[in-house]
């Protein structure tokens, strides 16, 4: 099937959706890349964590087009390694890795084979140079960049304001933001908790929002589109940002930022290069 979308033109694979990848859709989508190149020949193949893989394995050209893959989150078993097994447990997760590649032999091979790995920060690309040891791939970190000129900053709203962006999640710390604003001497705070959120996400919080007495001062608004984000952020006198989520980067962390709203988030490995504590 084939589509124009803003002036490009895109191939989606029939019959197989990519939601349900397996031995069916690795073969279907290197025999569809084989039509489609020997048609019009392509000079790169790019990708993202294992989307590549039938190419890579049953394609007939495989070894003839360079792959790139752009990496901008975390694998989990790697996000678990790098937050949860600091210290003494460091080595063993390291020692570990190989299993864990194994397991993952999708992502891996991807790795494995591509001509370049394109990280979106140096953290990102340090992480999964560690996580490989014994065969790094071909890694190159650029950093993301976004158009900043939208987001202006501008002074705090009085009574204050927090305010949080991103899928409404377990891992995205959603819970944790409640306790922050329980936690405030100032009772007139409120949190504003943009995003899609579950019915059961919602009543979760809805609910946990009352027993913690905050239920006039929380709001979730629902999702919001990007190019309110300006206006949102605006005013604001702080983002909360306690994902436990395996971040690549955080692109409303920078946005935050580019409006004047400082940041607090945990300190994960990718958000230290970028964050300057106090």
């Amino acid at each position: 099937e084939t589509a124009v979308e803003d002036g490009v033109t895109v191939h989606y694979l029939p019959d197989t959706p990519p939601s349900k990848q397996g031995g069916a859709f690795w073969v279907n989508s290197a025999a569809a890349f084989d039509r489609m190149h020997s048609e019009h020949p392509f000079d790169i193949v790019f990708g993202r964590g294992k989307a590549v893989y039938g190419f890579l394995k049953n394609s007939r050209n495989a070894e003839r087009v360079p792959v790139i893959l752009h990496e901008g989150t975390y694998p989990f078993w790697l996000h678990q390694m790098e937050t949860r097994a600091g210290g003494i447990l460091r080595p063993l997760a390291l020692l570990l890795a190989p299993a864990f590649a194994l397991k993952n032999r999708e992502t891996w091979t991807c790795m494995r084979r591509a001509a370049r790995v394109v990280c979106i920060t140096p953290e990102l690309a340090q992480g999964l140079r560690r996580s490989y040891w014994w065969s790094p791939p071909r890694l190159v970190a650029l950093t993301y960049g976004f158009d900043t000129a939208p987001f202006t900053p501008r002074p705090a709203d009085r009574p204050s304001r927090l305010i949080s962006v991103g899928r409404l999640t377990w891992d995205k710390g959603v819970l944790p933001m409640l306790e922050v604003l329980a936690r405030l001497k100032d009772r007139s705070v409120r949190l504003d908790a943009v995003g899609p959120a579950s019915d059961k996400v919602r009543r979760t919080l809805l609910k946990r929002a009352a027993e913690l007495g905050v239920l006039d001062r929380y709001a979730l608004p629902g999702a919001a589109q990007n190019e309110d984000l300006p206006d949102l952020l605006a005013g604001a006198s702080a983002f909360l940002f306690p994902s436990t989520h395996a971040e690549g980067l955080g692109k409303v962390v920078l946005e935050s930022m580019a409006a004047g709203v400082p940041v607090v988030a945990y300190r994960l490995p990718v958000l230290e290069g970028i964050i300057e504590d106090g």
